[in-house]
């Protein structure tokens, strides 16, 4: 499908390790390739390697620039080989989706699992959405439980110490 008046950037992310320049020219490549089948506008190439995998926003500053540019207009749809190369935590993977949605921004992955443009990628999202709701669930579950056995364990060492003083 030719889309000439689209404008596009490309996210690319690759771990830190000994091959992570290379993963990340191989993913440009495969973008370019595909933006040139389908004559899109490159606006922007947002790559990085990621160095703390459980710090989305903080430590990936492509990836704060690319939202920033969306929001300024730059581009209308954001490209990524896989949806995991944007995020592995179906929450924040929502949540930039969702952000994007809101420039007026869709996101495609060239594996063809989303285009945000279709209302099957649509179908995908409201999946995400209740996944994401039920890893909310469950951390909110566990903090809990961690904060009460903490609570109990605080108890019984100041019983013991008061046992102990007397």
């Amino acid at each position: 499908m030719i889309e000439s008046n689209t404008k596009v950037a490309f996210y690319c992310r690759a771990n830190n390790n000994r091959d992570s320049k290379h993963l990340l020219t191989l993913q440009q490549q495969m973008l370019t390739d595909s933006a040139k089948n389908h004559e899109w506008e490159v606006a922007g190439i947002y790559s990085e390697v990621e160095v703390n995998v459980n710090d989305v926003m903080g430590k990936r500053p492509a990836l704060t620039n690319m939202m920033n540019d969306a929001a300024k207009g730059k581009f209308n749809l954001v490209v990524v080989t896989t949806l995991d190369r944007l995020s592995r935590s179906p929450g924040e993977l929502l949540n930039l989706i969702v952000n994007l949605g809101l420039v007026k921004v869709d996101v495609i992955s060239i594996d063809g699992i989303i285009d945000t443009r279709n209302n099957e990628s649509r179908s995908c999202l409201e999946f995400l959405s209740e996944l994401a709701d039920a890893e909310k669930k469950r951390d909110s579950q566990l903090f809990k439980a961690i904060r009460t056995y903490d609570a109990k364990k605080q108890i019984k060492q100041k019983t013991n110490r008061k046992l102990k003083e007397h």
